[in-house]
């Protein structure tokens, strides 16, 4: 018997599902609280076309 595995990386994924219902024209972000800081989670392509990132810093990515 073969074995297979499949692996699928969905980057957008948990803001896709956000947006389904209700879209936003522009930036989106989710957030993650790890170790007492907010951190950028999941993003659509608009705020990565603005130059945030997953992992940076919440405050950083309000400042732009």
């Amino acid at each position: 018997m073969e074995r297979r595995l499949l692996s699928i990386w969905l980057p957008q994924l948990a803001s896709d599902v956000s947006l389904r219902g209700c879209p936003v024209e522009g930036p989106f972000a989710l957030t993650l609280r790890a170790s007492n800081a907010e951190q950028l989670h999941c993003l659509n392509e608009a705020a990565s076309h603005a130059g945030l990132h997953r992992g940076m810093p919440l405050a950083d990515a309000r400042a732009i």
